[in-house]
């Protein structure tokens, strides 16, 4: 779709967003009202449609680029909120906040202008689902183009995904594959000459999730522990019947 809208549309912009995300009554004429001369892409505000905000599309200012969000995310490790150093906050949100740069932003309700698709290509298929956008967006920035999170025009995401007291809950099982081993290649772009050293981090916080998944807490382990040897390679060629195979079975 991105790559039609880049190569055979003629559209100043376009926007993406998933099959369960839709822009919320007046999201499109907020975002023609804007001034848009300073932006590359916009992001949206997405919003569970009960009004809560979508924790999994909360953009966020790459810690490892800039030394406050740092500190922040440093200071808030030890309390297990580290990610609130670095993602934007719930202020941000509030209708009549201003336009506020940031280094990520999901693909539901991104609004890229025809310049920036253009310049930053196109997302990598085989990611498949999960972290393509964390990966574009920060090559994006990394190639210099501006991107703005517009807390006025605002996007609902009916997504089933739970929240449970380690982050999200994927189901079926098999989307844990492809969260991980993503989240390991956006982290490796992210870090940059930390990456390394941030590893052991991840991999200690991630196996504590398996507690949320209850009696599927093996099997999680399973799909957490290939995911991470894949990852870490860059292995990308993984066909997907090999991991709906993993999916069912809790052996080694």
């Amino acid at each position: 779709g991105m790559q039609l809208a880049r190569d055979e549309a003629q559209a100043d912009w376009t926007v993406v967003m998933d099959d369960d995300g839709r822009p919320a009554p007046g999201a499109i004429e907020a975002f023609r009202a804007m001034d848009l001369s300073e932006w590359d892409a916009i992001g949206a505000a997405v919003h569970h449609p009960d009004g809560r905000i979508c924790e999994m599309n909360r953009p966020y200012r790459n810690p490892f680029w800039n030394p406050g969000a740092f500190l922040r995310t440093l200071a808030r490790m030890p309390l297990g909120r580290g990610r609130a150093g670095f993602h934007l906050g719930d202020g941000d949100y509030r209708t009549g906040s201003p336009v506020v740069r940031v280094d990520m932003s999901s693909f539901v309700g991104l609004f890229l202008s025809h310049a920036a698709l253009q310049r930053a290509g196109l997302p990598d298929p085989r990611l498949f689902i999960y972290g393509d956008d964390q990966l574009y967006t920060l090559q994006m920035r990394r190639a210099g183009l501006r991107i703005g999170f517009a807390p006025q025009v605002r996007f609902d995401h009916d997504t089933t995904a739970l929240q449970a007291q380690g982050g999200v809950v994927l189901r079926p099982m098999w989307k844990v594959f492809y969260m991980y081993r993503n989240a390991l290649m956006a982290y490796r772009v992210a870090a940059g000459p930390w990456f390394w050293p941030l590893v052991p981090v991840l991999l200690r916080k991630w196996r504590r999730k398996a507690g949320d998944y209850g009696p599927d807490a093996a099997l999680f382990r399973t799909i957490l522990d290939q995911a991470v040897r894949d990852g870490l390679a860059g292995r990308l060629d993984r066909s997907h019947d090999d991991i709906l195979r993993l999916s069912r079975s809790d052996a080694p």
